[in-house]
């Protein structure tokens, strides 16, 4: 048995911590402390590991979340593959759009050909002096019609109108103003009105008035002077504005003329350049000369098969993401050592996961009422949860690359219900008969609404008989109602 010398023992250990020279109590203090509060540190420091690194995992589920909306509106915004188009082969001769609120699904295919633009007419007047005034007082009368040699045919479509020419505007530039407001009046009343356009130009220190007419054949002017002092056809004066079969002191340096086209060879002529009712719910505007001019319209498939491909890869991105961050490792491992998903815990994120999973077997209503889902297009999920889309070069859809089992051939389908299945990814409101226009439309559930119209909404009009007015005199009108006023001639 070896013998121990307590004191000695006692000696080492004083003088290993430095008895001889004192103990330094407090350095051996804080260092325990120290000690202590590391151990107890260690379990708050992994929890906050946890959550930084459940975190950074949110952040790339939301940041993979945006970039999918994202991609769905620019499908949503960018939607021509599923919306029916038509297109002109020379836009700088032929503009061609649909009609505002209409909707076409029956294929489009002309040869165009325009010979010329309908033009309008144009008037100059003789020089005046210029700023003079006092040209003279009296009416301006302005008819619409056509010219064939010296005779004029009225138009009566196009409705005359009358300028009083008085001492507060009996300069061009007067008459000028007087005939642009007499336009914009009319302009209020009907947008659609044929107006006529009146300016001054200076040359060579006179002034000269211009006149312009809408286009076509039957919009000419006959412009016809009451002049209140002097001669009506004295060439002076207000009658140097006159412009009829016994006088025409302004000069036409453009005719009146109709626009000239053909439609797969058959001739045409209109009164303007924008062309309505040839092809029912398409706008036309001519803009220059050209034949063979290509009008196709329809579905563009490839823009829509492309469309479809954006969704499939989003939705893929999106789920990769998803899957990543709740992987759960099911090794042998020992729980440390094992690789699990940040989010493997939530279950909110899981069952976002097979919402997903599950949409494809969703069940959507067109808008032609017809129900069908993704699957039925060929759009199915692989073992991975991924969505399995049409090769664009094999045309075809497969469950899985192991499995040859041919699905839904997509452009087959698209071709036969490419406006169902635009609605599931694109706003579309229309209306299949041209005759009715949408104007607008909110949030409405997917399907189709009959329109039943009994009867058409007619203008009102009132019938009366012609009598004398000046303009500024009391004007009395008496029957069921009494009214006086002021009369202001238009």
């Amino acid at each position: 048995m070896v013998a121990v010398d307590k004191k000695q023992l006692g000696s080492d250990l004083l003088k290993a911590l430095g008895g001889n020279n004192g103990i330094d109590t407090k350095n051996l203090t804080d260092k325990l402390v120290k000690a202590q509060r590391l151990t107890d540190m260690n379990p708050l420091d992994d929890k906050i590991k946890q959550l930084d690194s459940k975190l950074k995992a949110w952040g790339r589920v939301r940041t993979a979340m945006d970039s999918f909306k994202s991609e769905m509106s620019k499908i949503k915004n960018n939607s021509d593959g599923f919306r029916y188009g038509i297109k002109s082969s020379n836009a700088k001769a032929l503009d061609v759009k649909i009609a505002d609120g209409v909707s076409l699904t029956t294929p489009v295919s002309h040869s165009v050909s325009v010979t010329s633009l309908a033009t309008g007419q144009t008037l100059r007047s003789p020089e005046f002096t210029k700023g003079q005034k006092n040209i003279g007082t009296g009416k301006l009368t302005f008819d619409f019609g056509n010219w064939s040699g010296n005779t004029f045919a009225k138009n009566e479509k196009m409705k005359s109108f009358t300028i009083d020419v008085n001492s507060t505007n009996n300069s061009l530039k007067g008459i000028r103003d007087a005939i642009n407001k007499k336009m914009e009046i009319r302009k209020e009343g009907d947008a659609d009105a044929p107006t006529v356009t009146a300016s001054v130009v200076v040359s060579n220190g006179k002034e000269i008035l211009i006149l312009k007419t809408p286009t076509g054949d039957k919009s000419s002017l006959r412009i016809s002077v009451e002049e209140n002092n002097g001669s009506s056809n004295d060439n002076k004066g207000l009658s140097a504005l006159a412009y009829n079969p016994t006088q025409k002191s302004m000069t036409e340096t453009a005719t009146a003329t109709n626009a000239k086209y053909s439609f797969d060879g058959v001739p045409m002529e209109s009164q303007t350049n924008k062309i309505k009712g040839v092809i029912d719910g398409v706008d036309i505007t001519l803009k220059g000369r050209a034949n063979g001019i290509a009008l196709t319209g329809g579905f563009d498939l490839n823009r829509a098969e492309l469309a479809i491909k954006a969704f499939v890869d989003s939705f893929n991105k999106l789920t990769r993401v998803i899957q990543a961050e709740t992987k759960i490792d099911i090794s042998d491992k020992k729980a440390e050592d094992k690789e699990n998903g940040a989010l493997s815990s939530e279950s909110s994120l899981t069952l976002m996961q097979s919402q997903l999973v599950n949409m494809v077997g969703k069940e959507f209503t067109g808008t032609s009422g017809k129900k069908f889902t993704l699957a039925t297009m060929g759009i199915v999920t692989n073992r991975k949860g991924e969505m399995e889309y049409m090769s664009l070069k094999e045309g075809r859809l497969i469950v899985d690359q192991d499995d040859k089992d041919v699905m839904s051939n997509l452009k087959d389908f698209l071709k036969d219900n490419i406006r169902d299945v635009g609605s599931i990814f694109t706003s579309m409101q229309a209306v299949t008969d041209p005759s009715v226009k949408l104007v607008r439309s909110a949030s409405a559930k997917p399907g189709k609404y009959p329109v039943e119209i009994t009867k058409r909404a007619e203008a009102g009009y009132i019938e009366g008989h012609t009598v004398s007015l000046s303009d500024d005199k009391p004007l009395s009108v008496t029957g069921g109602r009494s009214a006086n006023g002021i009369l202001k001639g238009l």
